[in-house]
């Protein structure tokens, strides 16, 4: 999460900031990174104690920004991969506390796309020869748009 400096660049340059949706981490699992580390890393980027945390921001209304952080969909890994490990670890820390984070919502990404029978992969239709596709990213945006549309809603931007 070396990258703070970009996301606060484009993240806070938007006119009328209101809400900044956070889905990182498969890069640093992939490289090896413990959901410790990444959830330290997730709070240093949102969090008020942080001289460069998002919520340490106003929106036009003067409310603070809303964040809402994403689990991370399957990446592929084989189940005993140490790394498909900690991506569950990471989701379900998410998914729990994602308020100690000072996230204000979650969404579920992972839940949305992965194979029932096998949850450390993606499932079949969000594939092409080993890739997503449109379906994949269809369903991750349709995903997010019922987060956000849900009486209450599960996430408020």
């Amino acid at each position: 999460m070396e990258r703070t400096a970009d996301l606060h660049h484009t993240a806070l340059g938007a006119p009328n900031l209101r809400t900044v949706l956070v889905a990182v981490g498969a890069t640093d699992i992939l490289s090896g990174a413990t959901a410790t580390e990444i959830a330290g890393n997730l709070t240093d980027v949102v969090s008020t104690d942080s001289a460069k945390g998002l919520k340490r921001h106003k929106r036009p209304d003067g409310d603070w920004v809303h964040i809402i952080v994403t689990t991370i969909p399957p990446l592929g890994l084989d189940v005993g991969d140490p790394r498909e490990a900690e991506r569950r670890k990471l989701n379900q820390l998410l998914l729990n506390n994602y308020a100690d984070l000072q996230a204000d919502y979650v969404v579920d990404y992972d839940t949305a796309v992965r194979d029932a029978a096998d949850p450390s992969k993606l499932a079949a239709q969000y594939l092409t020869d080993g890739l997503p596709n449109a379906a994949y990213h269809n369903q991750i945006a349709q995903y997010l748009a019922n987060a956000i549309n849900d009486f209450p809603p599960r996430a408020e931007l």
